[in-house]
């Protein structure tokens, strides 16, 4: 499967809050494979975030 398709059940499941079920409806995979996909994107996002988004020590943080 693709990323793009696992990525797309991904936003589908939290953009309409869909089931597991409603999921394996709409993209004709079993449940196994809707859930170690969501799981496998929810966890990339994760991995993601502790990227980008870095608290700010304000110790060393200079104002103007």
């Amino acid at each position: 499967m693709s990323v793009i398709e696992k990525v797309a059940m991904f936003l589908f499941t939290i953009a309409v809050e869909a089931s597991n079920r409603q999921v394996q409806e709409k993209f004709q995979h079993s449940s196994e494979t809707v859930s170690g996909c969501f799981k496998e994107v929810l966890k990339s996002l994760c991995l993601f975030v502790v990227e980008v988004i870095k608290p700010v020590d304000p110790q060393f943080t200079s104002t103007p």
